[in-house]
């Protein structure tokens, strides 16, 4: 064996190993990236305001439920029901007034102040 073989083949195998390191070094980077980015959105998650994901809402939630014993309690449905009465489907509808009524009801009120 003369020597330039023995350098073509010490060569080869440098850059095959070379080569080999850099894909292992380049899929552990990803592997990584892949990790970070998805903790990054969990973590992002877990502090945005406008999702039903974050800390507080998780916690209220979890408290309601277990103050409340409903299991599909959440803080929004329980402030709406405690500014607004229940809804009843055989109540009749409240007619709103026509303008004529509304106008009779404002002379009325008018002539009743003695501005009319």
């Amino acid at each position: 064996m003369n020597a330039s073989n023995l350098l073509n083949t010490k060569a080869a195998y440098t850059a095959a190993g070379v080569l080999a390191l850099g894909l292992v070094v380049y899929l552990a980077v990803r592997a990584l990236a892949g990790k970070a980015s998805e903790a990054a959105a969990a973590v992002g998650n877990a502090v945005n305001p406008a999702s039903d994901q974050n800390l507080a809402n998780r916690a209220v939630t979890a408290t309601g439920r277990v103050l409340t014993g409903d299991q599909s309690f959440s803080l929004g449905s329980w402030l709406y029901d405690l500014t607004h009465e229940s809804y009843d489907p055989n109540k009749p509808i409240k007619r709103a007034p026509t303008i004529r009524e509304d106008a009779g009801r404002f002379t009325d009120a008018l002539k009743a102040g003695g501005f009319w």
